[in-house]
């Protein structure tokens, strides 16, 4: 079959070829669109360069027949923009749905059933798998499929697909691995990105490693996104001051997927190191033919493979090279693309950027998530917590991952008791207790390590530690003071 074999069918969306068969052709990459035969047992997706090729065995899926046939109807307009990944998403959900009803969980009628649905959401699917699931139903219901409704579409929507709120707590909780780098951790990776060489500057992977993540500070872009620009997408342009301007043309991805791609302004210093790493004799043969801007190659010159999901080993290798050591942890700075990406986030927010342009800067599909890095500006007396529990030998070791089991708020959104730091002058409010009862417990030290604790992102917290670590003296002094006051007594 050749594309120029195939008649379109505009009611359908899909293409005939001469046998009669239907395709769905995918657009994922639109200067290579790909043909999927509807009526083959199996739909294969091959990988689009950083992608991975996605298949759906249609044998093995249990399902009433006209149930399979509204979802492959439904799965043309799906999946005619996404990649394999997308299609791999289905086969795996669809594969749950049908050992439900193997097992009769669920009945023929699951569509129709809010209750059966709810079965299936609650005890079957997972997080992602519930996504799919309400996407799938909102075709299947345009589509008028017997059994679906509006109704039951809504009941859907209202219905938490995400339960878990682990990635949240990485970025409230600055976690040492996987929320944001701190100021200190970024100026020392920036150090390292501004030295090509380096004590591994020679090997290819490791300029590549090094030129990706500068890339990805400089423009916040998504792993596909950076791993996806064409070999044509470095742009240099003179400016009207005389000075030139280098732009990397970047595709867009996920809800933006066949909008425009967008211009990604780079320090001239990285495209020149671009072009210098695709002008590296190993490099050189391979970037005269390959369709994109990047990719790793061996010693050898030959082609790595790089997806989206590998570059973090590179990433990894390279902190290990350079002995890139976070001056947080004091061991090798922990970095992936997802911490880099929650660290440009909340270097937004701590610049003082609204959540709507955070959030058009990061391409978010909703506000929930650009608004988590700016309420993570005022969670950032984490690390000034893991130098109290340092300086009072472990005293507070649990308390970091404590305080925030509480809220941040702002101080003028509650009139709750007031949490004090008691010092010889005025008394400072570092926060507010938000239970609801009396509390017998110290209004400080157990402030901080309880889920009540409303913590102000204003409020000194440095205090707090001084406090504590005058008061730790104290403590460790205070066997000796006993023992001299009875040597000057029996004097």
């Amino acid at each position: 079959m050749t594309p120029s074999d195939l008649t379109f069918e505009p009611k359908t969306g899909t293409f005939l070829d001469a046998h009669g068969k239907r395709w769905i052709r995918n657009i994922f990459v639109e200067e290579s669109p790909i043909y999927i035969c509807m009526d083959e047992p199996v739909w294969n997706m091959p990988a689009h360069s950083s992608q991975y090729p996605g298949y759906l065995d249609w044998n093995s899926i249990n399902l009433p027949t006209e149930i399979i046939s509204a979802i492959k109807i439904s799965l043309v307009g799906i999946i005619s923009k996404t990649s394999g990944g997308n299609l791999n998403k289905h086969r795996i959900m669809l594969t749950k749905i049908s050992t439900a009803y193997s097992t009769n969980v669920i009945s023929a009628d699951f569509l129709s059933s809010a209750c059966e649905l709810s079965i299936l959401w609650n005890d079957w699917l997972t997080a992602d798998d519930r996504s799919v699931l309400r996407n799938l139903y909102k075709h299947l219901e345009a589509n008028g499929v017997v059994g679906t409704s509006k109704s039951t579409y809504n009941q859907l929507r209202s219905w938490r697909a995400k339960h878990n709120t682990q990635p949240l707590r990485n970025v409230l909780e600055w976690d040492p691995e996987k929320g944001a780098l701190t100021s200190s951790e970024l100026e020392v990776l920036l150090k390292e990105l501004a030295n090509p060489q380096g004590k591994q500057g020679l090997i290819p992977s490791s300029e590549f490693a090094r030129i990706v993540i500068w890339i990805f500070v400089s423009t916040f872009r998504r792993t596909s996104q950076v791993l996806q620009i064409p070999s044509d997408g470095l742009k240099r342009v003179p400016s009207s001051n005389g000075n030139e301007l280098a732009y990397l043309v970047t595709p867009s991805v996920k809800a933006q997927i066949n909008s425009d791609p967008t211009w990604e302004p780079i320090p001239t210093r990285l495209a020149d190191d671009i072009e210098s790493y695709r002008s590296r004799p190993e490099v050189m043969d391979l970037a005269d033919t390959d369709q994109l801007l990047l990719f790793a190659v061996t010693r050898t010159g030959e082609r790595s493979d790089t997806t989206a999901a590998g570059i973090n080993t590179f990433i990894k290798t390279w902190v290990k090279n350079r002995n890139i050591v976070s001056p947080r942890t004091g061991k090798l700075m922990h970095l992936t693309m997802n911490r880099l990406r929650h660290t440009g986030g909340t270097q937004l927010a701590i610049q003082g950027y609204s959540r709507d342009i955070i959030q058009g800067v990061l391409q978010h599909d909703s506000h929930e998530s650009a608004q988590n890095y700016i309420d993570s500006v005022g969670a950032d007396t984490t690390p000034v917590f893991e130098r109290m529990d340092r300086k009072l030998g472990g005293r507070f070791s649990d308390m970091k991952n404590a305080f925030f089991k509480g809220r941040i708020v702002p101080e003028a959104t509650t009139d709750n008791p007031p949490v004090l730091l008691p010092n010889s002058g005025v008394p400072s409010i570092v926060g507010a207790c938000g239970k609801q009862s009396h509390c017998s417990l110290h209004p400080l030290l157990s402030c901080y390590s309880c889920m009540h604790f409303l913590a102000f992102p204003d409020a000194d917290h440095e205090k707090v530690l001084k406090y504590l670590n005058d008061d730790s003296k104290a403590w460790h002094s205070a066997e000796y003071g006993v023992s001299t006051a009875r040597i000057v007594e029996g004097k």
